[in-house]
């Protein structure tokens, strides 16, 4: 019955190899706990060695498949990753920073996690055939650069893995907090609320408050903890200060064991605790368990080897000729579907639905919603008389002056074109997002693709890199151009109207609203259909008004901000020496 593990081991590290998840529910132990709950030195106590990586914030952030090997008569003890197989690794500090390079290959340096796993085979005369997943440890806040939503991500993974009917799943929690909000737990009872496939294991019992035990749980008497029908099982590890002093695992289990056999509560039934009757109850539910799925494991298997054998006798004869003419046959009709979904083809059967794909998504992008972005900018919304005013009194400096400086609507109108960087840079993010389901979809559309997987991914890592690539480029592009617009303002562009030609508009609209209608030729060429031709002077109408009606004596240095000052210099005059089309225009 030994051999049943190792052989289970074999089928899911072929799946591994041809970088396919096993499409059948094979039988396994995930451990489930949170960050500070001692999982990772509960596995070190089992294997007998230190290997895992320690440290605050989320250390494991990739599934870790522990294969344990037995190797009686040996005495030797290494360990070899599925990603290297050519290396036995016999420091166990190599191995501990091999788990860390190769997560930081997958993940990257910051706190991200990844569901692809790493699988470590350990061979020792130590230990006895068993298979253990670490994942994640469960958490709530983000801490340091790690995403807002990590909890999230981390309760995304461990789902996936104990949700599976044939997951055993070994919860890990300390004694020394309350079981009622264990994560551990609280996981287990939405995938297993019976308890029929989670053994509770409890650690850091040595640390509870004295006078307290947990002998009530052990035994079943306590009514107030989640009810296990695979009970639960005490440990102690190895305290930091022990880690630190490289304390050896073996004499720390020995400890555990006169601990167990010492106290008080747990005398009676210290044959029943520790971490050897963990790993022999453990390595038993998983025989248990292939024994019981093994039926449907042989049934499901036999289907998948008729369907890969059928894949299999349509490939092509092994030769260095007919794979090269079939490696440039998909790249030929993938490159030509990725052309036919971006210029459009009738050919297609998308284009005979009613939502728009390829292409047609991607003109649909900068004539719907960058276009509209752009032409609805209100230019002269966040631009309020007394931030005018402001603005004017502050280019003037001490003693003030006469004119409104040209600063001031060159500052304004900097001020506008900054606002174009924004939906352009979304424009091109958007549109980069749409390629991406266009490669997607062109691969979809290649049936020998979906033969020679790797192939499809390798294609798919090349394009999407050059997609990246252009991406970043249109980017910088962007908000370089935004930068040249802003360095010069060109004030002879003909749609720049200036002051006369302002007045001459309003002037215009004078005579055409005395004379009772709407009509005539405005000043800008064209004739006059509506009156939402003519720019709103209504602030510069005010003013003018205003000034006209001042006798001279108020006419001093404690003019109202909002009134303009002599020759010019108010809300209106600003809004006469530019128009809306001036930010449009080309240096």
């Amino acid at each position: 019955m030994d051999s049943l593990i190792p052989l289970l081991n074999k089928i899911q590290d072929a799946f591994s190899l041809i970088g396919e998840d096993a499409p059948l529910s094979l039988p396994q132990i995930a451990v489930v706990g949170s960050q500070s709950a001692g999982k990772s030195s509960v596995l070190e106590t089992i294997v007998g060695q230190s290997f895992l990586p320690r440290g605050s914030g989320i250390v494991t952030r990739r599934p870790c498949v522990i294969q344990l090997h037995s190797t009686p008569g040996s005495s030797a003890e290494y360990g070899t990753f599925l990603h290297d197989l050519s290396e036995r690794k016999f420091n166990f500090d190599e191995i501990c920073h091999e788990i860390v390079a190769e997560t930081e290959r997958e993940c990257g340096k910051n706190k991200g996690i990844s569901s692809k796993p790493i699988t470590l085979r350990i061979y020792s005369p130590n230990v006895i055939n068993l298979t253990l997943i670490d994942l994640p440890g469960a958490t709530r806040v983000p801490v340091g650069d790690q995403p807002s939503d990590i909890g999230r991500q981390i309760e995304d993974l461990v789902m996936s893995y104990i949700s599976k009917p044939n997951c055993i799943i070994l919860a890990i929690s300390a004694a020394n907090t309350d079981l009622a909000n264990s994560d551990a737990i609280l996981f287990a009872k939405r995938v297993d609320p019976s308890g029929e496939r989670t053994l509770g294991v409890l650690t850091k019992l040595d640390l509870m408050d004295k006078g307290t035990d947990a002998k009530g749980i052990f035994t079943g008497e306590s009514s107030d903890v989640p009810k296990l029908k695979l009970g639960y099982i005490g440990v102690v590890n190895r305290s930091q200060d022990d880690i630190n002093k490289k304390v050896p695992i073996e004499k720390a289990r020995k400890e555990e064991m006169n601990y167990f056999r010492n106290h008080q509560a747990y005398r009676s039934f210290s044959e029943v605790m520790g971490t050897d009757y963990l790993v022999k109850k453990c390595s038993q539910m998983l025989i248990d368990a292939i024994q019981k799925a093994l039926p449907e494991i042989s049934s499901q298997l036999s289907e998948i080897l008729n369907v890969k054998s059928k894949l299999l006798s349509e490939l092509p004869e092994d030769n260095q000729d007919n794979l090269r003419t079939l490696l440039v046959e998909m790249i030929v009709t993938f490159t030509d579907r990725f052309k036919r979904l971006l210029k459009g083809d009738t050919g297609l059967e998308s284009s005979t639905r009613a939502a728009l794909t390829g292409g047609s998504r991607i003109e649909a992008i900068f004539k719907t919603i960058y276009s509209k972005e752009i032409n609805n900018m209100a230019v002269l919304e966040s631009l309020t008389p007394a931030d005018v005013q402001a603005l004017i009194h502050n280019v003037r400096g001490l003693g003030g002056g006469l004119f409104t400086p040209d600063e001031v609507v060159i500052a304004m109108i900097r001020q506008q074109i900054e606002r174009f960087e924004k939906p352009a840079l979304k424009c091109s993010k958007l549109i980069y997002n749409e390629l991406i389901l266009v490669l997607h979809k062109a691969i979809s559309q290649v049936p020998k693709l979906q033969t020679f997987s790797n192939c499809s991914v390798g294609i798919q890592k090349i394009v999407q890199g050059i997609f990246q690539n252009q991406f970043n480029s249109a980017q910088t592009e962007i908000k370089l151009m935004i930068k040249m617009e802003l360095q010069r303002i060109n004030f002879s562009h003909p749609e720049f109207i200036g002051r006369n030609g302002a007045m001459k508009q309003i002037q215009e609209q004078e005579r055409l609203a005395a004379s009772g209608g709407v009509g005539g030729t405005s000043t800008l060429g064209g004739p006059i259909r509506n009156a939402s031709q003519l720019p709103n002077q209504g602030a510069y109408e005010l003013e003018q008004k205003s000034s006209k009606n001042k006798s001279p004596a108020s006419n001093n240095n404690n003019t109202n901000l909002s009134e303009p000052a002599s020759g010019g210099g108010g809300f209106g005059d600003i809004r006469a020496r530019f128009g809306k089309s001036t930010l449009y225009s080309k240096s």
